[in-house]
């Protein structure tokens, strides 16, 4: 069974399970499937491969995105409780990165 929350609701999805030999006779039939849920495959009895939509797997990818985010802020927000933190601004910093980059080059950069 699958967790998946979509719009911060949690949905449970059952998983359709196949074994490797079906995967080659059945693949049509198993893209169809997961399409509209995840698709199990089993080797010598064991879940080994899941296949999903396109659609499933980019909100993977968002959901994996979203979560590192809120890692890095919850993280910079301790920061601030430690007193971890500069008042300098972007444009400083920014510039402080120029001016690195052109000793490192030797050249002029704008």
């Amino acid at each position: 069974m699958w967790e998946i929350r979509k719009m911060g609701k949690l949905h449970e999805i059952k998983a359709m399970t196949y074994s490797a030999t079906d995967l080659g006779k059945l693949s049509g039939e198993i893209i169809l499937e997961a399409q509209r849920k995840p698709v199990l495959i089993e080797k010598h009895g064991k879940e080994c491969v899941a296949v999903i939509s396109i659609q499933d797997l980019e909100f993977l990818e968002e959901s994996r995105k979203t979560q590192k985010l809120r890692t890095a802020v919850e993280e910079g927000f301790s920061q601030i409780e430690r007193g971890e933190y500069s008042t300098r601004t972007m444009n400083d910093i920014f510039q402080d990165v120029l001016e690195q980059r052109k000793m490192k080059s030797g050249r002029n950069i704008s």
